[in-house]
């Protein structure tokens, strides 16, 4: 009977054991998953909180950058340039951690006749970047605690258009986030008279994205001359961001998917960006029509 007790005692610890090893390896495969959620969670919002009004999320190693068009006038051009630490849809969502970014700014050259230019001396030679201290080219910081908005004023006088005719204007945001991804754009100049009337493209149809696929959609609209001008688009399909609103200080009319506005004239932006977000499913047109009042 003793025996027996023994037998028994000796299955009752080996089971024990048994069971007290399992939990412990569990424990620690608990543990490591949740160190992973968070380190994952952290990147993941890092990189959402990283945007711009024109620059674009993209791989740091793209051969290419979405394009935009910057109309040059009699009195040359200017890009107001936003840097966000929030996604550009909702900025209650800002960065819960400093983000450091490198602001680049090269000339590429439209063809083979012309070298790129990259120094930094050269480019502030042809452009004028604002604010002058600190330099608008290099590091920049924004830190967490609220929304909040790093703005840049690239501009150009007519005596450099000529010159400028010969590249595209490639900017680019580089974060301190492991993630591979950049904010970047190459704007292209479009030289015209003073009197033309401002225009209104889709960024995303030049970029070969299909409507079907997009859950919101970025348009253009540029040109020169001083005016007023309205703005339409179908309201039971898409709604007009509010970022868009505040940037050109749209009032949209009673929610008609119509607004008026006034766009261009000196010191003024020659292009703006608009982000139009879905609020119904299955989308296989969309247009936005720009008008000038008469």
């Amino acid at each position: 009977m003793k025996q027996n007790k023994k037998v028994i005692t000796l299955v009752l610890l080996v089971l024990f054991c048994t069971a007290l090893l399992a939990t412990g390896t569990f424990a620690a495969y608990t543990s490591v998953e949740s160190v992973k959620r968070v380190v994952t969670t952290k990147s993941t919002s890092s990189e959402l909180c990283f945007s711009s009004n024109y620059l674009e999320e993209t791989e740091q190693k793209s051969p290419t950058y979405a394009e935009k068009i910057i109309t040059a006038n009699d009195t040359g051009f200017i890009i107001n340039l936003d840097i966000y630490n929030f996604p550009k849809s909702d900025g209650t969502k800002f960065s819960q951690v400093d983000i450091t970014y490198v602001l680049a700014i090269t000339l590429i050259a439209n063809d083979d006749t012309v070298s790129n230019i990259t120094e930094a001396e050269q480019v502030n030679s042809l452009l004028t970047l604002e604010p002058s201290s600190p330099s608008v080219i290099g590091s920049h910081t924004i830190t967490t605690g609220s929304a909040k908005t790093d703005s840049y004023t690239i501009s150009c006088n007519a005596q450099k258009i000529e010159t400028l005719r010969n590249y595209k204007i490639r900017i680019t945001a580089t974060p301190n986030i492991s993630n591979e991804k950049i904010l970047a754009a190459d704007f292209k100049l479009v030289t015209t008279s003073q009197s033309t009337h401002w225009q209104v493209r889709n960024i995303d149809y030049a970029n070969g994205y299909p409507i079907d696929q997009l859950d919101a959609f970025n348009y253009e609209i540029y040109g020169t001359a001083q005016e007023s001008v309205t703005l339409t688009w179908p309201k039971e399909k898409v709604a007009l961001s509010p970022w868009s609103k505040r940037d050109l200080g749209i009032v949209e009319t009673e929610n008609t998917g119509t607004a008026t506005f006034s766009v261009g004239g000196d010191g003024k932006p020659s292009s703006y960006l608009l982000q139009f977000y879905k609020v119904a499913d299955n989308i296989h047109e969309l247009t936005i029509n720009l008008s000038p009042n008469s």
